[in-house]
């Protein structure tokens, strides 16, 4: 297997993999169908610069991937950007290869 790569912005079918992977933890009761479309609302209603998924890909497909939050942090009269992580998972078969951290 070729090393991973970085992808900033993952396409829906990437975006549905991941939701997939991650259904048991955060699909709250939702069938699979449910909570890809739930994802897929978040992601449109958001906005790419509030909140993408991210991930690691080979030839093979998909192997980490993670939600990416923008934020604006504001304390004592100033702001910054800051970044949020979230719904980190790794293939079940890639999993203990390093794909998380290098992700994170």
């Amino acid at each position: 297997m070729s090393a991973p790569r970085y992808v900033p912005l993952l396409d829906r079918s990437a975006i549905d993999e991941a939701a997939r992977q991650n259904q048991a933890l955060w699909g709250y009761g939702r069938s699979e169908a449910e909570h890809l479309e739930h994802t897929a609302a978040q992601l449109a209603h958001a906005g790419p610069e509030l909140l993408r998924y991210v991930g690691l890909v080979t030839e093979q497909g998909l192997v980490a991937a993670s939600k990416r939050y923008g934020l604006l942090f504001r304390a004592g009269g100033r702001e910054a950007r800051v970044l949020g992580i979230g719904a980190v998972f790794t293939k079940e078969s890639e999993r203990g290869k390093g794909h998380a951290p290098a992700l994170i």
